[in-house]
């Protein structure tokens, strides 16, 4: 990890003791590693050689947490569905504490952002008193640069504020210099809301367009306007959120990806949806370890990817609903991009052309899974290949993967703890969905949203939602929503198909601001306990020779059959009568083939208290004002 400005930082930041009359001592002295603030910056190049550092800290895993906060909601469970390793994960089972490492990770990870950005701000205002030039291009730039550094302390104090202590948080708005400059109490969270807005609000006004960014992954107006949108909706405040919303849909430039190969790819880095994405190489420094935070590849892969070829651990993969779901997201079969590309009539034991594919577009571009056997999946293997459907786990994320440039997460680095895989925290999609919330809960108007939902459907080939109209090119669900109805769907199965284990938190947020909203009648407490209810089974898959196992060599093309990968919802019961068990020859063959799946979210339902992470343990005892 890289060394700070101020060594009481590093000592804040790990939760290291130091006494004051010591950090006072060091705080007196220059720092020879890094820019006395005697002299910060003379030029805009150094400054922006510093606000590089901010992106970097975007690299912390730490900001992300992917799998920590995916098993914090409901959308994940904590890797094989096998032994006893739900019962080790404090995230699924809402037991973490203030003195949890991961909680005490990430709030360090965001104060290390604001210090920084902090650095830079007043860096650049020493720079600005002293700039006297009339060149219009360095006064832009200089704006441009504040407006970035601004933008990212906005955004960390936006991030801690979302998920800790119901958003009473640390506002810090200059460099420390002396130990009591750490000490400080928490602020409201109306104060913090206030804070971060006029610094958000600072960066939209003064970031380029979209358009006028020449480097990918910088921040841009559209990127400051979305979160100051996420902002307003997370306070329900639907028409502020929708102006915001509404020019990032329509005037900056974005648009949904229709080309599906660029979707969750290496390909599809910084597509046409993309609005704030973390960008990683295996190019620059490779031989930086795994665990530097500032590091150009990333943790990811390796717990999301399966085991055995692909060289994955599988720490988290979609809950038994969630992968459900994606079994059965309907298909527009009026949409050619839903047919089979091969006639598998004579590959089929029973001799019928499947014609339609058995799994959407959405499913096939998010998640593996064995009816997708015309997806490539680690190059020239596809899903159902690789046989990777073990230890009742039908279903896989490939967000945060390799899955399209390598036959195994070894191959690219050396080491499966490293991927230069970029991480997308904001797209379009989210700000379409977010957009219909505001039209439903704002303006009670359901056609609105109606035509957001179903823009995003269309780019998958799915059937559209609303009553069945006359169309060549569409098919509809046939059901007329109100408000309410709509929003469920939207709760429960497409804003978490469409954007399950991404962005910043999004559905552990989501769920706890849902159920701020009377009209929505919607407990995190009672959702777990209802999952805690549901069954499911999985059961075997047949397929065509042509894609299962080139090692397998059967006579007359007859299928392989892949046991227990497609999951239904309900138990199985062994039943001898039944034609589809009537051909195991007893009831121990019949268990190799399907198995119940086990009850989830057990604990969560008992352990739950808040949806809000508590402040550090190490922040308590470090921060005299606390």
């Amino acid at each position: 990890m890289k060394r700070y400005t101020y060594l009481s930082l590093i000592a804040l930041l790990l939760g290291v003791f130091v006494t004051s009359s010591c950090v006072d001592s060091l705080l007196d002295q220059d720092n020879p590693n890094g820019i006395n603030k005697e002299d910060f910056y003379t030029t805009l190049d150094e400054s922006e050689s510093a606000i590089n550092s901010l992106y970097s800290t975007m690299r912390n895993h730490w900001i992300v947490s992917a799998k920590e906060e995916s098993l914090r909601s409901d959308l994940a469970w904590p890797g094989r569905r096998s032994g006893n390793i739900v019962a080790n994960n404090v995230f699924y089972n809402q037991t973490y504490l203030d003195i949890t490492k991961d909680v005490d990770e990430k709030w360090a990870a965001y104060y290390q952002g604001i210090f920084r950005a902090n650095q830079v701000i007043e860096g650049l205002n020493k720079m600005k008193r002293e700039l006297t030039t009339t060149d219009e291009s360095l006064l832009k730039r200089w704006d441009m640069q504040m407006g970035e550094a601004r933008f990212f302390r906005g955004l960390f104090h936006f991030y801690a504020h979302s998920l800790y202590n119901d958003g009473k948080v640390l506002i810090r708005d200059t460099v420390p210099v002396r130990i009591t400059d750490f000490n400080t109490p928490l602020s409201s969270s109306e104060d913090v809301i206030a804070f971060f807005r006029k610094d958000l609000k600072f960066a939209y006004e003064n970031l380029p367009l979209p358009s006028e960014v020449t480097e990918s992954g910088r921040v841009t107006k559209g990127t400051a306007a979305t979160i100051l949108g996420t902002s307003h909706l997370y306070q329900q405040e639907y028409s502020e959120a929708s102006i915001y919303f509404s020019e990032v849909i329509n005037d900056l430039g974005y648009s949904l990806e229709t080309d599906i190969s660029k979707m969750f790819t290496d390909a599809g880095e910084f597509n046409s949806e993309s609005i704030f994405e973390i960008a990683y190489s295996s190019e620059i420094l490779p031989e930086l370890s795994q665990w530097d935070e500032e590091s150009m590849h990333n943790r990811w892969a390796r717990g999301f990817a399966p085991w055995g070829v692909p060289q994955g651990t599988t720490d988290c993969v979609p809950a038994s609903w969630l992968a459900y779901e994606y079994f059965v997201d309907s298909i527009n079969i009026k949409d050619p991009r839903n047919l089979y590309e091969k006639d598998y009539s004579t590959l089929k034991p029973e001799g019928v052309a499947p014609i339609y594919q058995e799994s959407s577009l959405r499913a096939r571009a998010m998640v593996a899974i064995p009816t997708s056997f015309e997806t490539p999946f680690y190059l020239d293997m596809n899903s159902a290949k690789l046989n990777v459907f073990k230890n009742l786990t039908p279903c896989f994320w490939k967000k945060y993967t390799n899955h399209d440039i390598t036959d195994s997460e070894n191959t690219i680095m050396g080491v499966n703890w490293k991927s230069p895989c970029n991480v997308i925290m904001n797209r379009l999609s989210d700000v379409y969905l977010m957009q219909a919330e505001c039209e439903l809960l704002g303006n009670n108007n359901v056609n609105n949203a109606l035509e957001l939902i179903n823009a995003i459907r269309d780019r998958w080939g799915l059937i559209h939602l609303g009553p069945d109209a006359d169309t060549d090119t569409h098919t509809y669900d046939g059901v007329t929503y109100d408000k309410i109805s709509l929003m469920k769907h939207l709760m429960f199965k497409e804003k978490p198909l469409e954007l399950s284990a991404e962005g910043h938190s999004i559905r552990a947020i989501d769920m706890r601001r849902w159920e701020k909203i009377p009209e929505l009648s919607f407990s995190i407490k009672q959702r777990f306990q209802e999952l805690s209810n549901d069954s499911y089974h999985v059961e075997p898959y047949k397929l065509p020779q042509e894609v299962s196992s080139p090692t397998v060599n059967k006579p007359d093309a007859m299928a392989s059959v892949r046991n227990q990968c497609v999951i239904k919802k309900g138990a199985v019961v062994y039943d001898p009568t039944n034609p589809d068990h009537a051909g195991y020859k007893d009831e121990e063959a019949f268990w190799r083939a399907y198995s119940n799946m086990p009850q989830e979210f057990l604990n969560a339902k008992s352990f739950y208290k808040s949806a809000y992470l508590p402040i550090p343990l190490s922040e308590k005892q470090n921060n005299q004002a606390l």
